[in-house]
C-alpha cells in the first residue's frame, strides 16, 4: 500500500502538467544494464582481495516527449529494470561467489538538449523496489555448496532515486541509440522487521546501485 502511494504521488507529479500538451511525443525504449555497486563498502571489500563483476541486465519500457523550444525536451520515462552485483574471490583450495540481481519499477525525469542527431540528457530517476533475489557459491577442498534466497522488501528502502547522464544519438527519424550512466544516490539497505539485535544494532550498508545502459528508444508519435 505504501509503494502504491509513493508511485500515485510521483506520476501525478511528472505526468499531470504534460498530459494536455502540445507537441507531446511517446515511444517505447529498451536495452541493456552492466549493473555493479558503489561506496566505501565494496571497496573495502575489493581491498580484501573480492574481484566485483558486472551484472548483466535489462530494462524495457515507455517514454513520454514534451518538447520546449526547440532545443530542449523533458522526457519522463516509466521502466522495467534490473541492477545488482557480484563478487567472486579464490584461493589455492578454493573459491566464493556472492551475487545479487534485483528488479525496480524505474521512473526517470530528463532533460535532453538536442544538438541536430545528438541529445545530451540528465535528471534524476527514483526506483520502487519489487523483488530480487541473492545467490551464494562457496567450492572448498573438493566439496562445493550454492544457496539462492528471496530478496524481502522489508531489506529493502521503499523509495531510492539518484542522478542519469548519457547521449543519444538518431539513427533514423523514430529511432535513438541511447547510451548513459545512473548512479543511485541512496543505500536501497535498510534494517530488515525481523532483525535480531542481540549482537548488536545493526549497520546499514552504503553500498549505492550504478548501471551503464545502452538503449533503443523507438518512437511511436514524435
Amino acid at each position: 500500500m505504501k509503494k502504491a502511494f509513493i508511485l500515485m504521488m510521483i506520476l501525478s507529479i511528472v505526468f499531470i502538467g504534460i498530459l494536455p500538451a502540445q507537441g507531446m511525443g511517446f515511444g517505447v525504449k529498451g536495452g541493456i544494464n552492466m549493473a555493479k555497486w558503489t561506496g566505501d563498502d565494496i571497496t573495502e571489500m575489493t581491498d580484501e582481495g573480492f574481484d566485483q563483476k558486472y551484472v548483466t541486465a535489462f530494462s524495457v519500457g515507455g517514454f513520454l516527449t514534451l518538447p520546449i523550444g526547440n532545443a530542449l525536451t523533458i522526457r519522463p520515462e516509466l521502466l522495467y529494470t534490473q541492477n545488482g552485483t557480484k563478487f567472486e574471490y579464490s584461493e589455492d583450495d578454493g573459491e566464493l561467489s556472492m551475487s545479487s540481481k534485483m528488479n525496480w519499477l524505474n521512473i526517470p525525469v530528463l532533460a535532453v538538449f538536442n544538438l541536430g542527431p545528438v541529445g545530451i540528457v540528465a535528471g534524476p530517476y527514483f526506483d520502487l523496489f519489487l523483488n530480487g533475489k541473492a545467490k551464494f557459491e562457496m567450492s572448498y577442498g573438493g566439496q562445493s555448496f550454492d544457496e539462492e534466497e528471496d530478496i524481502e522488501s522489508d531489506e529493502v528502502q521503499t523509495l531510492n532515486y539518484g542522478l542519469i547522464f548519457g547521449a543519444a544519438y538518431g539513427i533514423t527519424n523514430n529511432i535513438d541509440v541511447e547510451l548513459r550512466y545512473s548512479q543511485g544516490l541512496n543505500s536501497p539497505d535498510k534494517e530488515p522487521d525481523d532483525y535480531d539485535n542481540t549482537w548488536g544494532e545493526y549497520e546499514e550498508s552504503d553500498t549505492k546501485p550504478s548501471m551503464i545502459q545502452l538503449l533503443i528508444n523507438f518512437y511511436l508519435k514524435k
